[in-house]
């Protein structure tokens, strides 16, 4: 009975110490999606913006929510898509900036729709 006990702790007790490691994934810095989506907007784009723009939303995304796609474009050979959002002072009317950059060459993709 002890020797099937132990078969059941040790591995349990291993596995808890696994589990809890305070080993944190690396965090991406999304500082130059939001420099490339920034200098990429019009000045009159860029007046409309409200707030700092160094806080703007970044969100990795998948290929399927490019407005390109959506209206049955071909999509482009991106493998990490990321949507940088601009709040703007026409949100309300027009919804926010919104712009699709790859995150390894830091090149524009698309643009979001605004009505």
């Amino acid at each position: 009975m002890k020797k099937i006990l132990m078969f059941l702790i040790v591995p349990m007790v291993i596995m808890s110490f696994v589990g809890c490691s305070n080993a944190k994934p690396p965090t991406e810095d999304v500082t130059d999606l939001r420099q490339a989506a920034w200098s990429s907007l019009s000045e009159n784009a860029k007046e409309e913006v409200v707030g700092d723009w160094k806080f703007a939303n970044v969100e990795r995304v998948e290929l399927n929510v490019l407005p390109i796609v959506q209206s049955g474009g071909k999509p482009p050979q991106v493998d990490n898509l990321y949507r940088v959002t601009f709040k703007t002072n026409r949100d309300e009317f027009l919804g926010p900036i919104q712009v699709y950059v790859d995150g390894d060459s830091k090149e524009i993709v698309s643009y979001g729709t605004r009505l």
